[in-house]
């Protein structure tokens, strides 16, 4: 079904209890804006001084095997009564599963009661979440799989302030804000960029699990200014800030993690966490492969947390730890033979050995000391 362009702001249908959705799909079909988001555009109704409320009307409601696509959603709310998932959240799209697609759409401005105040469920691609909110959890989604998306401004009272729970791929969240978990919370993330987010607790993530993330600039009033309580790895963290422990990370487990640069007032890299093969300041007391050298990336300052060429994390991390075949630009994850330190792999190292293991011994990263024998016991470096 092909949409023109216009602002559909009247009508609209009841699937479940007695909320309004503006759109209501509820067959597996595909309805398509002729022109894109900026042109056509799905408007629910926020109830006047409460937002949410009996008055309130949803923007979209998406059936399973169903896919929405090239439009706007915004102004939706939902009821502040009734039942919890089904009308009182998903301000902007309600899903009924994950085969509802939604691709390359704008939510923005919507509201839910409880849940996902722009999206509960589905999948979606390549979508924008601006400046939607909620009042439990997941100010932008909940309980979704968002594939090369944006959120920005999202924010929850709760947690989970860009995402609540669900799973990200290759997506960036940036200036949202939560209770706990400004970015995310109990969320699995892959190829990420976490910036500028905030909360009470875990400013950039909450809980759950990062592989080859970039964490910077994200900050928590309490712990854990980068991440509280998540398992991160390959990942870096640096710039974050946190007013009571944990600026990088605070009761996490990090393996081929770079957390440096980070500030609070007690444990400004790291917290009370687990750290393997990891690039921080001081030593951790346990764990294998830590070392304390300066990770030089290319422009601190610049945000670019890709490696020089002489930085001790390249080919340092343990390829055990590995979790996804590209880095966070999608480049080949293993470059050398052994995985490097942080969210960036350098895809031409001279050596195939640890540099900050040659560079320990004084030896040059080139590669022509690998196969030297400089202590003359019959093995090879």
């Amino acid at each position: 079904v092909l949409v023109s362009d216009g602002v559909y702001r009247r009508g609209g249908r009841v699937v479940t209890g007695v909320l309004t959705n503006r759109v209501a799909i509820t067959m597996p079909v595909l309805l398509q804006s002729v022109n894109g988001p900026g042109a056509t555009m799905i408007e629910g109704y926020q109830t006047p001084g409460t937002t949410n409320g009996d008055a309130a009307v949803r923007c979209v409601y998406l059936s399973g095997g169903a896919t929405l696509c090239g439009f706007t959603l915004t102004n939706g709310a939902t009821r502040s009564a009734g039942d919890t998932y089904n009308e009182q959240s998903g301000g902007g799209v309600w899903c009924a599963s994950v085969s509802a697609v939604v691709s390359n759409c704008v939510l923005l401005g919507n509201s839910a009661n409880q849940y996902g105040g722009g999206a509960l469920g589905g999948t979606l691609n390549h979508c924008t979440f601006s400046d939607n909110l909620s009042y439990y959890g997941g100010g932008g989604a909940y309980f979704s799989t968002l594939n090369n998306c944006v959120l920005i401004g999202n924010s929850a009272s709760g947690s989970g302030g860009g995402t609540y729970y669900g799973t990200l791929n290759n997506c960036t969240l940036s200036g949202n804000s939560a209770g706990e978990g400004g970015g995310t919370y109990s969320a699995t993330l892959s190829n990420c960029t976490l910036s500028g987010n905030s909360s009470t607790i875990g400013g950039g993530a909450s809980y759950g699990t990062l592989n080859n993330c970039a964490l910077t600039g994200n900050s928590a009033s309490s712990e854990g200014g980068g991440a509280f309580y998540a398992t991160l790895s390959n990942c870096t963290l640096a710039g974050n800030s946190a007013t009571v422990a944990g600026g990088g990370a605070d009761a996490a487990t990090l393996d081929n993690c770079i957390s440096y640069y980070n500030t609070a007032r007690q444990g400004a890299n790291y917290y009370n966490s687990t750290i393997n093969c990891g690039c921080t300041l001081p030593l951790p007391t346990a764990g294998l492969g830590n070392f304390t050298n300066e990770p030089l990336f290319l422009d601190l300052a610049g945000g670019n947390l890709r490696l020089q060429t002489n930085s001790p994390c390249i080919n340092s991390g343990r390829n055990a730890y590995v979790s996804s075949a590209t880095d966070l630009d999608g480049n080949p994850r293993i470059r050398g033979g052994t995985v490097d330190m942080g969210a960036y792999e350098f895809q031409t190292p001279s050596s195939t050995i640890s540099y900050a293991w040659l560079q320990q011994y004084g030896l040059a990263a080139d590669g022509s000391a690998d196969y030297a024998d400089p202590d003359h016991d019959g093995m090879n470096n």
